[in-house]
């Protein structure tokens, strides 16, 4: 389920993608996990299929999980050139999956859970499909930063959840998350932390700047995996098992 059905319905194309560096980010830590193929693995809140092309790498059978039907059937069209029948599209609501319990080795959920309704919900059923010594990678913006206080006041003046740094989707709902609350809410369900990163100082403390951010992006990566600073980056990486 989503707010007002806006990723069901009105999102863009620009609503349903991640960018560059968070896809490289996702990358490696599909890399840090040791098994080579599992059996089945789940994109939840897959969009138009940006991490497809590395999980099919991974795993026999891909379930590409969307509420859009209209960013599965985009997701059809630009993924022509993998192996199609390996993946099964499904237009589902992320707080009910259509899964067997505990038949999921590796669930991937990245830039999703800060436009749901309800946090708990979805990432209890991403615990109840996860077999057991299973994996998930999630990520998430961050706003345990200024430009979370911008989006506070943001929020305020408009009162609503709604505010994002990428104007990709203004009328959709964007949930205020931070690194600490989603490593509570995954330790409180019952997975493991296994390994955090984070990604992007620029746009969280930098925003305001006309030019320069891509390089201080590139200057500040060293800082990305230190305990205390990767809690305040944009974006949130967490690899966790069940």
């Amino acid at each position: 389920m989503d707010k007002k059905g806006f990723y069901t319905n009105e999102a863009t194309r620009d609503a349903q993608t991640s960018t560059l560096f968070v896809r490289e980010c996702f990358d490696k830590f599909l890399n840090y996990i040791n098994t080579k193929q599992f059996n089945n693995i789940l994109d939840l809140g897959s969009g138009v299929g940006y991490n497809l092309s590395s999980l099919i790498k991974r795993g026999r059978n891909i379930y590409a999980v969307d509420i859009s039907r209209s960013a599965l059937e985009m997701s059809k069209y630009e993924n022509q050139d993998l192996d199609l029948a390996k993946i099964k599209f499904i237009v589902a609501d992320a707080q009910a999956l259509p899964l067997t319990g505990q038949s999921i080795e590796l669930t991937v959920c990245t830039e999703v859970l800060e436009h749901v309704d309800d946090l708990t919900k979805v990432v209890q059923e991403i615990y109840r499909v996860t077999k057991k010594n299973g994996y998930i990678i999630i990520s998430t913006p961050n706003y345990l930063n200024l430009i979370g206080l911008y989006k506070k006041y943001k929020d305020w003046r408009a009162g609503k959840e709604y505010w994002e740094p990428w104007g990709a989707h203004r009328d959709g709902f964007e949930r205020f998350i931070t690194s600490l609350k989603l490593e509570k809410l995954l330790k409180t369900i019952g997975f493991k932390i296994l390994k955090t990163q984070a990604v992007d100082y620029a746009g969280a403390w930098f925003f305001f700047l006309p030019y320069g951010k891509s390089i201080i992006r590139k200057l500040l990566i060293p800082l990305s995996t230190l305990p205390f600073f990767k809690k305040i980056a944009q974006h949130y990486f967490i690899l966790a098992q069940k």
